[in-house]
């Protein structure tokens, strides 16, 4: 019967939460719908979340109970007739792993308002533990699913044939209780890994792209560095921004490429750490092109007007040309998110037409666009047969590796350089060089991209 109130009062919250942001989905447009339909998507994940911990906080507290304090209770269940070393014992270790649990999964759940709140140049300790704790609990979450997902499936092979010999969920002597606790260290271990390498340097990948549009006495390359989902915010600061300015220079680019989600919030708040952005040094400029995330905090204009300031190009749906040695030229482009498409903001649609406007054919082109389904449209659309290599980001390669399957699932290109033959077109989608949210990423998945352009011969 407690039970049952339970899950009644926990419907009644959901269909509540959720009547109300149907109606001011409805009611708004442009930039204030996309900010609604994000507070309605945090609120489905934290209702989620609520149901998720209260499974999550019993399973992990009675396996804590069962295997570190098997003889904590007396045979009638009665901490109180346990003698006093037992007694303390209970007290001491049950009660604490509780509160441990307990903070756990707080921090998990208030991860998301430091997005608005405490944000300055550099992040703070209970930001990045609060969204690591995120990140831990995602990797729980999904473990603990897909592990009952399986035994369901065990259960249900079991019943449809009871006249086999041998049980499926009976081939080894594993407990839940036991399983519950191997979850639990398998996503510690890989969450630690995932914030040891989020933690640690981008990487640089070195791709060589061959285009038509050269001439074959071009003796040096052209080089572009990309750099994609950057996401300045809760836990990406000034002093991760000047490192990554620092290898970028090092690399001596023609020109760099950010193809998309800069940062995640307002310029008042980030601009500090964004500005060592302003540090870059190429040969022939720094472009810039928005992704999905500029749309999610305020206005994107003010964005533009931080990177002009900075002597960043912003292409917003236009192109600029530049002439390389040897009498050759590239037309640098760039189009809005596609988001835009849904979001309906006054000025904001991406249009590749536009952006690839006065492109001449005998040129090397490049197009940024964010997202690899974009650049799918491009392709599908007959766009791009002009275009020599398309640079987009967006899908972090999966970030985690419980994410990967979806990621591969959803996007037209997932990583790496790809070829398209009927255009004679090169799409290039980069892992990104940070990460959004919880400070866990995939080994080698943050990424500094050194594009390298030769004339195909």
């Amino acid at each position: 019967v407690k039970t049952l109130h339970w899950v009644g009062v926990y419907a009644t919250l959901h269909a509540i939460v959720h009547s109300v942001f149907i109606v001011l989905r409805f009611s708004t447009t442009g930039v204030d719908s996309y900010r609604v339909k994000r507070a309605h998507t945090l609120a489905w994940a934290e209702l989620g979340m609520l149901a998720g911990s209260f499974i999550l906080f019993g399973r992990l507290s009675h396996a804590f109970a069962n295997i570190f304090l098997p003889n904590s209770r007396s045979e009638n269940g009665n901490i109180s007739m346990l003698p006093l070393g037992n007694r303390w014992r209970h007290i001491c270790l049950a009660d604490i792993w509780r509160a441990v649990v307990l903070l756990f999964l707080v921090l998990a759940h208030v991860s998301f308002l430091f997005y608005y709140i405490w944000l300055s140049d550099e992040p703070n300790l209970l930001s990045l533990v609060s969204l690591w704790a995120m990140g831990l609990y995602l990797h729980l979450g999904m473990l603990t699913v897909l592990f009952e997902i399986g035994y369901s499936v065990c259960k249900f092979i079991e019943n449809r044939r009871p006249q086999e010999r041998f049980k499926l969920t009976t081939l080894t002597p594993i407990t839940r209780d036991q399983v519950t606790v191997s979850i639990l260290f398998l996503s510690f271990v890989v969450a630690c890994g995932g914030l040891m390498t989020a933690l640690s340097d981008p990487v640089v990948q070195t791709e060589q792209i061959f285009s038509k549009h050269l001439p074959s006495s071009m003796g040096h390359p052209v080089k572009i560095a990309l750099l994609t989902d950057i996401h300045i915010g809760p836990s990406i600061g000034r002093t991760r921004v000047e490192k990554i300015v620092q290898m970028t220079n090092e690399l001596k680019p023609d020109m760099v490429a950010i193809a998309g989600d800069l940062a995640d919030g307002f310029v008042a708040n980030l601009k500090d750490a964004a500005a060592p952005l302003c540090n870059l040094r190429t040969k022939y400029g720094v472009y810039f092109a928005t992704g999905n995330h500029e749309y999610m905090h305020g206005n994107v204009e003010e964005w533009f007007t931080f990177l002009r300031a900075c002597n960043i190009t912003v292409l917003h749906n236009e192109n600029r040309h530049i002439a390389l040695p040897q009498n050759a030229s590239l037309c640098m482009a760039g189009m809005d998110d596609l988001e835009t498409l849904k979001l309906h903001v006054p000025g904001h649609t991406m249009d590749p037409e536009k952006a690839l406007k006065g492109c001449r054919p005998g040129e090397l082109q490049v197009l940024l666009a964010h997202q690899p389904n974009a650049a799918k449209r491009v392709i599908r659309g007959g766009l791009a047969t002009n275009i020599d290599l398309i640079l987009s980001g967006h899908t972090h390669n999966g970030q985690m590796y419980i994410f990967w399957p979806i990621v591969w699932a959803v996007n037209a290109y997932k990583r790496g350089l790809y070829y398209d033959e009927a255009t004679d077109t090169q799409v290039y989608v980069s892992a990104g060089v940070n990460f959004f949210g919880p400070p866990i990423k995939m080994l080698g998945n943050c990424e500094i991209i050194d594009l390298q352009i030769f004339p195909r011969h």
